[in-house]
């Protein structure tokens, strides 16, 4: 449940469910298991989405030791890209492409699809914030299709993060069609951080068009305060990617006034 819990933005929620699977694994003496380190990354993970990069480093350094005690690649996989997704919260650009890519390095030629999709996603997001948006492109586009055989929150995310990279190459059309295609189920789905990013890239592709723009921004900022309006999660803009949606899309309302 918790992970559920944190894709809808209920941050505050997650936690406490991860935090009392963690309490019930301790009360059974299971202190150092796989299932221990995952629900400490996954914390640790839910922490960070939260803004609260602090507590999540303290967490996942707890979830390391024990990854690195079980001598797991995939554990590590995933300490690493959490590691490189705190330093990309706090708009670390160079540091987290450091993590990603030790990701990346410690994967190797395994079959973890999953985990290495996550790694494509989180360096094409960092090609992104260092304006590399033909970089971004190319990592994602192998799996920009709906039948790529991963789970749907993160599915969704690539196709979010693609429709990005063909914004900032000035395909706005094509980007546009992806967006509006993935905002119903992320809406249904509850899934607000991913709605704020739809509509904060919508309002990119109506430009041209300043009232339509300061409408999508309006819903981008309602979506982050919704998310800020729940328990756990009002350090949310210490994540320099949602400060920075939220800035511009209060600039973009601004200018549509004037």
């Amino acid at each position: 449940m918790g992970l559920i819990f944190a894709d809808e933005g209920r941050f505050g929620a997650a936690a406490n469910s991860m935090q009392d699977a963690l309490k019930g694994l301790t009360e059974v003496g299971d202190q150092k298991s796989r299932d221990v380190a995952e629900t400490l990354i996954d914390l640790a993970a839910t922490l960070a989405r939260a803004g609260r990069l602090d507590e999540a480093t303290t967490t996942l350094d707890t979830g390391q030791t024990i990854a690195r005690d079980l001598k797991s690649e995939s554990l590590s996989a995933q300490v690493l890209n959490t590691q490189g997704e705190i330093a990309f919260y706090r708009g670390e650009a160079a540091s987290a492409r450091q993590y990603f890519q030790k990701a990346q390095q410690t994967l190797g030629h395994r079959e973890e699809k999953t985990i290495s999709a996550r790694t494509q996603l989180n360096l094409a997001r960092v090609d992104l914030m260092q304006g590399n948006h033909k970089e971004a492109e190319k990592r994602l586009s192998p799996y920009a299709s709906k039948g790529n055989g991963l789970p749907k929150t993160l599915s969704i995310h690539i196709s979010i993060t693609y429709a990005e990279s063909l914004i900032r190459g000035s395909d706005t059309a094509h980007a546009r069609q992806i967006l509006l295609a993935n905002l119903g189920a992320t809406e249904r789905a509850g899934m607000k951080s991913q709605t704020a990013r739809i509509y904060y890239l919508l309002s990119l592709t109506a430009k041209t068009n300043p009232e339509e723009a300061a409408s999508f921004s309006g819903h981008a900022i309602k979506a982050i305060d919704d998310i800020r309006g729940l328990p756990g999660s009002d350090k949310l803009l210490q994540r320099a990617d949602l400060s920075a949606i939220y800035k511009e899309s209060t600039a973009t309302i601004a200018a549509a006034k004037r």
